[in-house]
């Protein structure tokens, strides 16, 4: 935020500094300035459920199956396996 507000860096930067949308900070910077092209064509190559996450993508029809299998496999990892199993 710091080289956003000193003008070092904006939105167009983000496909370099960013490719894959996993700081929080990108979001931020994505919400402070209108958005471009350059800014366009990073969020569309996202992830869909980080896109629908962010509330730029529409929810899906259909209960949205990849979501509940990142989140089983999450619970999984922070929860040991039962003795004998």
């Amino acid at each position: 935020m710091a080289l956003d507000r000193a003008g070092l860096i904006g939105p167009a930067d983000l496909p370099l500094l960013d490719p894959e949308g996993r700081y929080p900070g990108s979001w931020a910077l994505v919400t402070r300035h209108p958005l471009n092209e350059r800014a366009a064509a990073w969020l569309y190559g996202l992830d869909p459920v980080l896109r629908r996450l962010a509330g730029l993508s529409p929810a899906p029809e259909a209960y949205d199956l990849e979501l509940e299998e990142q989140v089983s496999e999450r619970r999984r990892a922070l929860r040991p396996p039962l003795p004998g199993h």
